[in-house]
């Protein structure tokens, strides 16, 4: 969710500070899970699969003729994370929402680890036999234009005089 696109739409909503700081807490709970999904990609893939065979177990054990135990959950959701084969289809509402989300992030939970430590491993072999560049030490210090900006800017609004009254 890009915060900045919500915030603009409520600037002149009465409660704005209680959604400001939610859209705070959203944005640094969505953050923390990003960083845990690249840094553990097989264990968050496992709490996915896991935790949405559970919910979607809940859901629809009783009402589902195809879900009587978490074995049939956990097959559905498992082919959810790739081809989407199943002979089990989501009948409540709640059973829909955790397909569709595991149907949205699966995939790239799952290529991620197969795939993410392959480039990584790739990258740094590249960098040790001097293939690729090494990422740069440090961004330069921009602290001298920054002054130097701001002495300008100085400069112009002491030159800058008000508007003489033709009256």
């Amino acid at each position: 969710m890009e915060t900045g696109i919500v915030r603009s739409l409520l600037a002149d909503f009465p409660f704005q500070g209680e959604c400001s700081a939610a859209l705070e807490t959203l944005d640094q709970w969505k953050n923390r899970l990003l960083d845990t999904a690249l840094t553990h990609p097989a264990e968050t893939l496992f709490v996915v699969l896991a935790g949405g065979a559970l919910v979607f177990f809940l859901a629809e054990r009783d009402v589902n003729d195809g879900v009587n135990t978490y074995d049939d959950a956990f097959y559905y959701i498992s082919t959810c994370l790739s081809v989407g084969y199943a002979n089990v289809f989501p009948i409540t509402q709640t059973g829909k929402l955790v397909a569709a989300l595991v149907m949205a992030v699966g995939p790239s939970l799952s290529s991620w680890v197969i795939e993410g430590r392959l480039v990584a491993k790739q990258a740094a072999e590249a960098r040790a036999a001097g293939l690729v560049a090494a990422p740069p030490a440090a961004p330069p210090d921009l602290t001298p234009v920054v002054e130097k900006l701001d002495q300008i800017l100085q400069e112009l609004r002491a030159l800058r005089t008000p508007a003489a009254d033709p009256g």
